[in-house]
């Protein structure tokens, strides 16, 4: 299960990637808060989901 969490994340960023149109960052902190982005677009996901499920009752 882990492994597939680490495999939609690399799949996030790749995307996020592809959609700046550039893989290059000026400095890493600028790096670290894309990812930090993207990773947080990704929990929003994830919780959305889960609030869903349990007003749903399922």
């Amino acid at each position: 299960m882990v492994e597939k969490g680490h495999d939609v994340f690399k799949t996030a960023v790749n995307q996020a990637l592809i959609l700046r149109g550039s893989r290059d960052f000026v400095t890493l902190e600028e790096y670290l808060a894309f990812v930090e982005q993207v990773r947080r677009c990704l929990n929003l996901k994830v919780a959305s989901r889960l609030t869903a499920l349990m007003v749903s009752g399922n």
